[in-house]
Order: structure tokens, then C-alpha cells, then sequence
């Protein structure tokens, strides 16, 4: 009990020392949300456009002025203490210094989060009632469906990567015989050659297969079937077919024209249930598209069917190709509605605090240690590389070799992956921010690197000699 009350007491402290910068801040993002909230209403562009650049806009705003004030102020509220000697005075009183450090923490863990509700209440005030707006149907259709809306995605059925593997298999094995065929004496020399060329040749071939599959060459077409396509209401809502098309020869207007059967049954036995033709419109190469689809014409258990036929005169003889550009994206994809915008948002707002309460874990612990301009300089050294982590990723994986790609894994997983928990394109574009990223952010970077973190600081700050006594 004693414990729970010097806690307490010390949260309370610096809720107060704090109430001057949280009114400031509070006014200042609530004048920036609000008044960016009613060029909502005075822009002349669609509603569904407008909504989604706004959520878009201020939550990110929001979730980076949010990230600089808690880097500042959790790197600041000790060193402050220290500087001025104020933590003399709180040395005094029966308050432990882990009691001192958990009252910091729970500052700066009601400041954030009186910050991101706030916040998030005036957010979601202005898209809902913009949401009750009176707007075509066509703007209210995509406003229903795909803004205010929490979707799902469905991928292909291409095969599973073992199934993709037995199908190249004696493909690859008959290549690899002819190479070592051409020079047996290297291979005899090095046993462990011939497994590193299967390796690279049983990848490429499954790559190559999996790339055949989202390929339909001129004049033909291909079915793909999609399973778990189980929307909340199939009466009511509707899905989405969202494509991404590369070309082996790019059309003189670099568009094309694109013609789509669907339905709950094989296409290929049973007929077509739907077509869509875009109304006999072009379409652009390498752009995302999405047309609409009745939810009902999935199955009741989830199975849905997509053909695609390539019209060789209109696409002036060009293959077409709906592949990934990464690993997480789909060139072919079905979008379907598994819950509500509310939760959505109440999601995105949780991984916004958890982002946001990580740093300033690690602020409380840099300043227990350090001076104030080098725990800041920390700070935004670690959110960089957080924010950018994927992309450093990505880049040494195609620029750099097995070694530098392996390196650069390792050196990165020490830091926090900020952008893989950043859930602001997902609710612009009304997709699930899915439990599983909050439960992984939540474990593996609050439990685990953030337990981390605070126990280092909180060893270092008891080692830490304050004040000296001199008789």
C-alpha cells in the first residue's frame, strides 16, 4: 500500500508540474484538428475523398506531434529534477527511486493518453458528422463501404509454397543434372555447391510459377479462386475487387481494357454469376483499381470465383500481369467487411498510444543516465531508424549481399519497427487494423524490448549517484 501511495503521489506531481504544456498542447491541436476539419466542408472535391485525406492527415499529425512532445518531455522530466536538484527534496520523502521512476512513467502514460483521447474524440466527431451529410449516391456508397468500414483482404489461391515446390520440382532437378553435367569436376570438388544451386533454383522456379499463375497471355483468360470471403452482412454490404496490372508491352495509351467475370461457382463448369467492364473505359497500367461487387455473390461459406479475359485487339497483344510489388501487397485482391468503423478507430488510437508510450519508456530511462540534449538526440535517432525500419530493410536486401541483408536484420531488430505498427493507412484506406499487430506491438515491443529498456535504466539510476555527502 505504501508502494501504490508514493506512486500515486509522484504521478500526481507530475501531472501537476506538467498541466501548463498539456493545456498548450491540448488547445493547440484541438484549434489545428478543427479547423482542418471544416475544409471539409467548404472544398469542393468529393465527400469520400475529403473524409479519407482528413483521417489520413490529422491522425498522422497527431501521432507525430505526439512522438516529438513525449521525446522531449520524457527525456526532460528527470534531467529537470536532476539540474535544478528538485530530486533532492523528493529524495527526502519515503519515495524509492523505482517508486519515482514508475510515477514518471505514469505521467507521461496519463499525459499521452489524455493527449491521443482527446484528440481522437475531435477526430471522429468531424468524420461522423461528415458521414451524415447529405452526398450522392455514389459518394455515399464508397463513404459506407469502404471509408467507414473495417475490411478484410482475401489473396488468391496460388498454391502453398510445398505445393509450388513438388510442381518445379523435377523441372529444377533436370536443370541441375545438365549444369553439373557441363563441369562435374566443380561440383565433385565442392559437395556443398550443388545444394546452394538447388536453393537458388528451386526460389527462382517457385517465383516463376507463382508470377505464371497472375499472368494471362493475349487473347486468353484465368480464374482464380478466393476462400474466406465472409462478410458481416452479404445482403447489404459490398465487396471490393482491388487490381494493380503490369504489361509485357505497354499500350500506345498506356491503358487498358479490362473485362471481369465473378461469382460464388468455377467459373470454368458452372457459368458466371456478374461481369464488369468499367463500362467499356480504359483503364491505367501500374495504378490501383477497385470495382464493386454484391456481397451475396460470394458463397455462404466464403468461396468466390474471378476471371479475367485479356482481350488481345484492345490490349494491343500485351500479356497481363497481376503480381506483388512486395511481399505484404497483392496485384489481385477481394476487400470485404468484417466489422465496424468504431472499433477500427478505437484501434488505431491504441496503437498510436502504444507507439508513442514506448518512447517515452525509453526517454525516462536516457534521461535517468544521460544529460537532456543527448537523451533527445537518442530519442530521434531511435525513431528514425523505428519509422524507417522496413525501408532500410528492403533496401539492403536489394543493394546489398547475404551478409550486409543478414547484418542489417540483426542491427535493426533492436530497434522498435514503428512503421510496422503505424496504423494510419490502413484505417484511410477502411481496412482491419488486425488484433494480431496490437497484440505483437504490445508484446514484442512494449513487454519485451520496452521491459528491457526500463530495467536497464532503472539499474543504471539506482547505481546513479545523485548528491554527495560532505561532513
Amino acid at each position: 500500500m505504501k508502494v501504490i501511495w508514493a506512486i500515486a503521489r509522484a504521478l500526481l506531481l507530475e501531472i501537476w508540474r506538467m498541466r501548463a504544456l498539456m493545456i498548450f498542447v491540448g488547445l493547440v491541436v484541438s484549434v489545428y484538428t478543427l479547423g482542418f476539419g471544416a475544409w471539409v466542408y467548404v472544398s469542393e472535391d468529393r465527400m469520400d475523398n475529403k473524409v479519407q485525406t482528413f483521417l489520413s492527415y490529422s491522425l498522422s499529425i497527431m501521432s507525430v506531434l505526439g512522438t516529438f512532445l513525449v521525446i522531449f518531455l520524457s527525456a526532460l522530466t528527470i534531467c529537470r529534477d536532476i539540474k535544478r536538484k528538485e530530486i533532492f527534496t523528493i529524495s527526502t520523502k519515503p519515495v524509492s527511486r523505482h517508486c519515482y521512476l514508475l510515477g514518471k512513467l505514469a505521467g507521461m502514460a496519463v499525459f499521452y493518453l489524455i493527449f491521443v483521447a482527446v484528440n481522437g474524440i475531435l477526430i471522429y466527431g468531424i468524420a461522423n458528422h461528415a458521414r451524415n451529410v447529405e452526398v450522392s449516391a455514389d459518394e455515399a456508397k464508397v463513404l459506407k463501404h469502404i471509408v467507414f468500414a473495417a475490411r478484410e483482404s482475401a489473396k488468391p489461391d496460388l498454391g502453398s509454397e510445398e505445393e509450388l515446390k513438388d510442381f518445379v520440382k523435377d523441372d529444377v532437378e533436370a536443370k541441375i543434372k545438365a549444369q553439373i553435367a557441363e563441369s562435374p569436376e566443380r561440383y565433385q570438388q565442392n559437395p556443398n555447391l550443388e545444394n546452394l544451386l538447388r536453393g537458388k533454383m528451386m526460389a527462382e522456379a517457385v517465383q516463376h510459377e507463382r508470377n505464371k499463375r497472375s499472368t494471362v497471355g493475349p487473347g486468353g483468360s484465368k480464374i482464380w479462386y478466393f476462400k474466406g470471403v465472409n462478410s458481416i452482412d452479404r445482403e447489404n454490404d459490398l465487396l471490393y475487387v482491388r487490381f494493380k496490372q503490369e504489361v509485357s508491352l505497354v499500350p500506345s495509351d498506356e491503358r487498358l481494357s479490362n473485362i471481369w467475370y465473378y461469382g460464388a461457382r468455377d467459373l470454368a463448369t458452372s457459368g458466371y454469376d456478374g461481369r464488369y467492364n468499367n463500362d467499356g473505359r480504359r483503364e491505367t497500367i501500374r495504378a490501383v483499381h477497385e470495382f464493386p461487387v454484391e456481397a451475396k455473390m460470394a458463397s455462404e461459406e466464403g468461396d468466390f470465383y474471378i476471371s479475367y479475359v485479356n482481350d488481345p485487339r484492345a490490349n494491343e497483344g500485351a500479356s497481363v500481369a497481376f503480381q506483388a510489388d512486395r511481399a505484404d501487397k497483392a496485384g489481385l485482391e477481394v476487400l470485404y467487411v468484417v466489422g465496424s468503423f468504431e472499433q477500427n478507430f478505437i484501434r488505431t488510437l491504441l496503437l498510436i498510444f502504444m507507439r508513442g508510450f514506448f518512447l517515452s519508456i525509453l526517454g525516462i530511462a536516457l534521461g535517468a543516465w544521460l544529460s537532456f540534449p543527448v537523451a533527445v538526440l537518442a530519442l530521434l535517432m531511435v525513431y528514425l531508424l523505428g519509422v524507417s525500419s522496413e525501408f532500410i530493410n528492403s533496401a539492403m536486401k536489394w543493394e546489398g549481399g547475404d551478409f550486409q541483408t543478414k547484418v542489417s536484420k540483426v542491427i535493426m531488430n533492436i530497434f522498435p519497427h514503428l512503421a510496422a505498427y503505424d496504423p494510419v493507412p490502413m484505417i484511410e484506406k477502411g481496412l482491419l487494423v488486425q488484433g494480431t499487430m496490437i497484440g505483437e506491438c504490445a508484446f514484442y515491443m512494449l513487454l519485451i524490448k520496452g521491459g528491457v529498456v526500463a530495467l536497464l535504466g532503472y539499474v543504471v539510476f539506482r547505481l546513479r549517484e545523485l548528491a554527495r555527502v560532505i561532513v
